[in-house]
């Protein structure tokens, strides 16, 4: 298994926790995991559960806190 739990950037709004998310690598599947953020995590237009992880497929959106920030998985 792989863990990145390094999202942890502050927007000027407050909008975005300090640890926000998790992105693992689990038998090839990407997944991310909001951390019970304050403002959420998003995968293209679905608000994730705190503390569940959602795997995640190339193309999809995702959006931390108010949506102001995102990154697309490319791999």
């Amino acid at each position: 298994d792989l863990y990145i739990s390094g999202i942890n950037a502050i927007t000027e709004e407050g909008a975005l926790s300090h640890i926000h998310c998790t992105i693992i690598v689990r038998n090839g599947k990407v997944m991310v995991k909001d951390n019970g953020s304050s403002c959420g995590t998003w995968v293209d237009d679905v608000k994730l559960a705190p503390n569940q992880e959602t795997v995640v497929h190339r193309g999809h959106r995702i959006y931390l806190g108010s949506r102001e920030q995102s990154f697309v998985l490319n791999s």
